[in-house]
C-alpha cells in the first residue's frame, strides 16, 4: 500500500512540475519575466484546487511536504496553500498555526493585494470560532458546575425527606400511644 501511495505521489509530483514547466514553456518571453499579480493569483488558485481535489493520504503527505518548505523558506504562497487548499477540517495544521499563517499572509501581501480582502475575512472567521470555542468551554463548566451543585442538592433533599419520613414515624408512633392512653 505504501508503494502505491509512493507512486501515485512522485506521478503527482511530476504531473504537477511537468504542468509548470508547460505553462513556462507556453508563455510568451515578456511574461515569462515577471508574471502579473493576476496570473500569479490564478496559479495559486489553480493549484489550490487540483490539491484541494487529492485523495487524504496524498493531501497529508503533500501537507507535511510544504510544512518543510514553508519552515527553510517561509512564502505567503505556501502559507497560502497550507491554509486554504490542505487544511481541511484542520487535519493538516492545527487552529493556532491557521491563524498564525493567516497573519503572516496578512503582513507578507501589498495593501492593495487581490487576495488581502479574502485572507482578512478568514483571520476574521477563525478569531470568531475561536471566542465561540472559549465561551462554549466556559458555558460547559459552568454546565458541569450547576450539575454537581443539583446532584449534591438532590442528595441533600433526599437526606432531609429520609429525616422527615422518620419525624413522620415517630409521629404516628406517639399518636398511637396517646391514643392508646386516652382509650384506656
Amino acid at each position: 500500500m505504501q508503494h502505491i501511495l509512493k507512486l501515485v505521489f512522485i506521478l503527482f509530483t511530476l504531473t504537477m512540475q511537468g504542468c509548470q514547466f508547460l505553462d513556462t514553456f507556453e508563455s510568451s518571453p515578456e511574461k515569462r519575466s515577471i508574471p502579473s499579480e493576476q496570473e500569479q493569483i490564478y496559479r495559486l488558485l489553480r493549484q489550490g484546487r487540483r490539491y484541494s481535489e487529492l485523495n487524504e493520504p496524498v493531501r497529508q503527505t503533500l501537507c507535511i511536504r510544504l510544512k518543510k518548505d514553508y519552515q527553510t523558506q517561509a512564502d505567503w504562497q505556501t502559507a497560502w496553500l497550507l491554509v486554504y487548499s490542505l487544511n481541511t477540517d484542520y487535519s493538516c495544521i492545527d487552529k493556532n498555526e491557521t491563524l498564525t499563517l493567516l497573519k503572516a499572509i496578512n503582513t507578507a501581501l501589498e495593501p492593495d493585494a487581490l487576495l488581502l480582502w479574502l485572507n482578512k475575512n478568514q483571520l476574521q472567521s477563525l478569531d470568531e470560532i475561536n471566542s465561540l470555542q472559549s465561551k462554549i468551554k466556559k458555558q460547559k463548566k459552568k454546565n458541569n458546575s450547576l450539575k454537581n451543585k443539583l446532584a449534591l442538592t438532590k442528595k441533600e433533599l433526599e437526606e432531609v425527606n429520609s429525616k422527615i419520613q422518620a419525624l413522620k414515624a415517630i409521629e404516628t408512633s406517639i399518636n398511637k400511644k396517646l391514643d392508646n392512653e386516652q382509650a384506656n
